[in-house]
């Protein structure tokens, strides 16, 4: 989370409330104010993450993880489809 904080990448760290991207100084308090944070290719932020991406590659071609941390009953972005296969856990 703070490694993704002090990205350059102006995407790395993004908060949607309602659907809407705003534009935050800071995502620590989205959350409890009933926002979703959105941290985007977080294999580049955590070995952890970036382990279990390594190993799902033996099945896949690529893989990189997005996190969303979204509060209960509420909804990061409005339905849509992407155009790559997503695996959702």
């Amino acid at each position: 989370w703070s490694n993704a904080m002090r990205s350059s990448d102006p995407a790395a760290v993004l908060v949607f409330r309602e659907g809407k991207q705003l534009d935050v100084k800071t995502p620590f308090f989205a959350y409890p104010h009933d926002c979703s944070v959105v941290i985007n290719k977080s294999d580049r932020f955590s070995r952890a993450v970036l382990a279990v991406c390594e190993a799902l590659e033996a099945a896949f071609p690529f893989v990189f993880c997005n996190v969303y941390l979204t509060p209960p009953g509420s909804q990061t972005v409005r339905t849509h489809s992407d155009d790559r296969e997503v695996l959702a856990v």
